[in-house]
């Protein structure tokens, strides 16, 4: 982005987040998200980073493994959408 001369700001769209953990994604890269209290895990920082950048995340899912973190959502400017 900095070297196309782009600001925060002027980076717009989708970034789908692909992660292969099947026990969904783990707690300390979603702090933050639902307590502004808590330390910004690394997906609220660059979501807080680039503000008009939606991030679509989906998780691998493995039949017989349980689900135990968020597998599937979508963040916005430090918080969740949809």
């Amino acid at each position: 982005m900095e070297k196309a001369g782009l600001s925060n700001e002027e980076v717009k769209g989708v970034l789908h987040l692909y992660q292969s953990n099947p026990s969904g994604v783990c707690p300390t890269y979603l702090s933050g998200l639902g307590n502004p209290d808590k330390a910004s895990g690394v997906i609220k920082q660059l979501s807080e980073r680039y503000p008009n950048l939606k991030i679509k995340v989906s998780s691998n899912q493995v039949e017989g493994v349980r689900v135990t973190g968020r597998s599937n959502f979508t963040v916005q400017n430090g918080k969740y959408v949809d």
